[in-house]
């Protein structure tokens, strides 16, 4: 609608004829109209919203994938030459080493899976990821591990088992990795949270 000032309004109408003319033609109309200026001004702000929304999540998801194969390139590279060094020189190192060389290719290959699940954790939503299984107990065991130095410096105490005879727990969820971080961010948070006293940390199934 044209307004008297100028400028052209969204409008919705509703009416209906109340009286007709003996010949059948309408001849009074009752109805409101209201102002949808505002309304719809907010309808194509939200689609430019989106729009730069999509196109800022294809920008990010490029990104990660560069990042990603550039950081697992960086991982690989460590991890092999790392394995290098214990073939050709192991004979020479004592158990201590060998136990900090299995860390340190440990850690870069947990890292690298890692990075391959955040890379798919990006693409929901356009790619179907498949649910499965997961045995709650490998989990703990897991996050434990990857924690190890942040447990062993608090000098934390993990105790995971069950309150009832079985397992901790079997879930059905994402095949991915990504479920290890709940679980993860707890005990890790858990372990740096008290300075005085050494934390424990209990994992049971209820």
């Amino acid at each position: 609608m044209h307004h008297k000032d100028g400028q052209w309004i969204w409008v919705h109408k509703c009416g209906k004829v109340v009286e007709w003319l003996k010949d059948d033609r309408p001849f009074r109309m009752a109805g409101t109209h209201m102002g949808i200026t505002q309304r719809k001004q907010h309808e194509v702000d939200l689609l430019e919203a989106n729009e730069e929304l999509t196109k800022s999540n294809v920008e990010l998801e490029q990104f990660a994938y560069v990042a990603s194969h550039d950081l697992q390139e960086s991982l690989r590279v460590a991890s092999s030459f790392t394995q290098l060094i214990e073939r050709n020189y192991g004979g020479q190192f004592d158990d201590k080493v060998h136990e900090y060389m299995h860390f340190a290719v440990d850690g870069a290959q947990r890292m690298q899976q890692l990075i391959k699940d955040l890379l798919a954790y990006s693409r929901l939503g356009r790619a179907s990821i498949e649910s499965t299984e997961i045995d709650m107990e490998q989990v703990t065991a897991r996050v434990v591990q990857s924690l190890q130095l942040s447990i062993s410096d608090a000098g934390a105490k993990i105790i995971s088992g069950a309150r009832r005879p079985g397992p901790i727990a079997t879930i059905v969820a994402e095949s991915h990795r990504k479920r290890d971080q709940v679980p993860k961010r707890e005990t890790s948070r858990n372990c740096h949270r008290c300075r005085t006293a050494k934390p424990r940390v209990n994992v049971f199934r209820t």
